[in-house]
Order: C-alpha cells, then sequence, then structure tokens
C-alpha cells in the first residue's frame, strides 16, 4: 500500500560537518529501516512513513521534523569557525520548528548555536567537563542517559544513536512502534543512569590559565605531566600557577590529576569490559591495589 497525500512523510535528517563520527548515521539509517519495516507490519500505512536523508548548513528549503547531530570523532573542542554554516542552519532549522536531537557529544554544535543556554544537557564523560567550562549556562548532567527538553534533546553513551533514535520514534508514533522497533536491533538498549563521575572539580572559579590548564589535563587524562608542563601551558612561573591552582581549584596539581585519574578508573569500571588490571594501566598505576584503595567504585 503507498502512502496518500493525505499521510506524508516524516521527514528526519541526520547533519554531516566536517569532524562528525559517521557511524551514528549508519545506526540511525537501520533503526529507521526496521521501523519502516515494522510500521507495515502493524499495519499503521495511516501515519507518515519515515524519511531518514542527510543535510548540510548549505542546504535550504522546508525544516526537517527533526536534525540529528552526530558526535564528534575525536576529544578536542570544535571549530566554531569551521562549523559556521552548520550552527546557523541549527538555528535556522530550530526557529522554523525542527527538533535537535544531540547524538552524544554532538551537543557541542547545539550548544555553540546557543540553544542550550539556561538548559539541562547531558554528553558522555570525556566531553562534560569541557561543555561545562566553556557553555557555564547550560547544566551538564553526563550521569544520564537522555535529557528531553522537548524542542532540544541530548543523549550520552557510545550507543546513544540508538537511544534518540527510540526516543523519536516514541515521541511521533507511540511507544508500541518504538518497542517492536527495539525487539529487531541486536544492539542492547541501555536505559540505566549512569552514576555520575566522583570527581566533580570546581570550573566557576574565574580564572582563565587556571581552567585552560583543567581543560588540557581532560583531554590528556593527566598522565605523565609535570608542575612545570602546566605553568606553561597556564603561562605562568611555576610557583604562581601552583598558588594560583590551588586557590582556584581547592587541590595541588598533584592531587588534581590524582583525583581525576581515579574519577576516569571508576567510569571504565562502570562502563568497560576491561578488567581491573587493564583500567589500571590505562590511568597510570602499575598497582592495581593502589587504585582500588584510593577509589571506591572497585
Amino acid at each position: 500500500m503507498t502512502d496518500t497525500p493525505e499521510h506524508p512523510v516524516l521527514r528526519l535528517c541526520v547533519l554531516q560537518y566536517p569532524g562528525a563520527l559517521h557511524s551514528s548515521a549508519v545506526g540511525l539509517a537501520d533503526l529507521f529501516a526496521c521501523a519502516q519495516q515494522v510500521r507495515a507490519e502493524l499495519g499503521m500505512a495511516k501515519t507518515p512513513a519515515v524519511q531518514l536523508d542527510t543535510v548540510t548548513g548549505v542546504d535550504q528549503g522546508a525544516a526537517p521534523a527533526v536534525v540529528f547531530v552526530p558526535p564528534l570523532a575525536g576529544l578536542p573542542v570544535p571549530d566554531a569557525q569551521a562549523l559556521a554554516p552548520m550552527i546557523a542552519a541549527l538555528r535556522r532549522w530550530h526557529a522554523d520548528g525542527a527538533m535537535l536531537v544531540a547524538v552524544c557529544s554532538g551537543a557541542w554544535l547545539i550548544a555553540m548555536a546557543g540553544l542550550l543556554q539556561g538548559r539541562r544537557a547531558t554528553v558522555h564523560w570525556d566531553h562534560a567537563m569541557a561543555l561545562a567550562a566553556y557553555y557555564p549556562k547550560v547544566q551538564v548532567v553526563p550521569h544520564e542517559v537522555l535529557v528531553d527538553e522537548g524542542d532540544v534533546v541530548t543523549s550520552s553513551g557510545t550507543q546513544a544513536w540508538q537511544t534518540v533514535g527510540l526516543a523519536v520514534l516514541a515521541h511521533f508514533f507511540g511507544a508500541s512502534l518504538a518497542m517492536e522497533t527495539h525487539g529487531l536491533l541486536t544492539v542492547p538498549e541501555r536505559t540505566e543512569p549512569l552514576p555520575p563521575s566522583p570527581f566533580q572539580p570546581r570550573l566557576d572559579h574565574g580564572h582563565a590559565a587556571v581552567l585552560k590548564v583543567q581543560l588540557w589535563l581532560q583531554d590528556n587524562r593527566a598522565m605523565g605531566v609535570t608542575l612545570d608542563e602546566m605553568a606553561a601551558c597556564a603561562g605562568l612561573e611555576p610557583r604562581t600557577f601552583l598558588r594560583r591552582f590551588h586557590a582556584s581549584t581547592g587541590l595541588k596539581p598533584t592531587e588534581y590529576c590524582q583525583q581525576l585519574r581515579i574519577a576516569r578508573a571508576c567510569h571504565l569500571l562502570e562502563t568497560s569490559q576491561r578488567n581491573v588490571d587493564q583500567i589500571a594501566s590505562s590511568v597510570g598505576y602499575q598497582d592495581v591495589g593502589a587504585l582500588l584503595a584510593r577509589t571506591s567504585c572497585g
């Protein structure tokens, strides 16, 4: 049976942009293909058909119903200048009524468009600190699986494309189609919230040089860095840096690095399939006992 004009196509789009991770687009394509199959099997011909396209910042025309923003392929803060056309397009589509849906670190682009100000948003732990630092008016909650603000949806985790895809199906078609579609997928859905990071560093101290070092340490996992390197990153003499860092964060640089590494270990213990020895080594502890003695998550 073909769709009639009285039952139009629901146009969903995945934003293409430089530096995007493309695997989520593939996952979403599979998910909505499954949804089309389920729609037919359930006799839902009177509901809109689902069409998934890709769009770029230069695309014109009517706004899609939903724009999915894929995650970043890496950890560095995205280049706002390179992404200017996409950011402008997100603002335009949102103003025209599109729902913007971030797949994990795709939340960066929505934040850069100014559309997360004063809202709650979730993102993977690796990006949470930097996002909160660059956008202090965004309440970042990385332990949440999905945060639905109605017109803007954010998500967290390596399989976030599935979480948001099913949420969009439930929003437009109801829970039955979403549940039946989930049954055809081979990837188990994560619905329980992750525990918050055991380390919540101060980011609102107002010292730009110290914040620069905090973000640098977050990016390199605080592994193998020296006081002189941290001071150089801040552009300060070591003694001055030590004093300002402690006053801003409440911790000595060595204590701060240790807390970051422990928080990373706890996150991996909770979410990965690695064993304790592998996790300890990955965060710079050769002695597993020394790591476990410093954490309550093991």
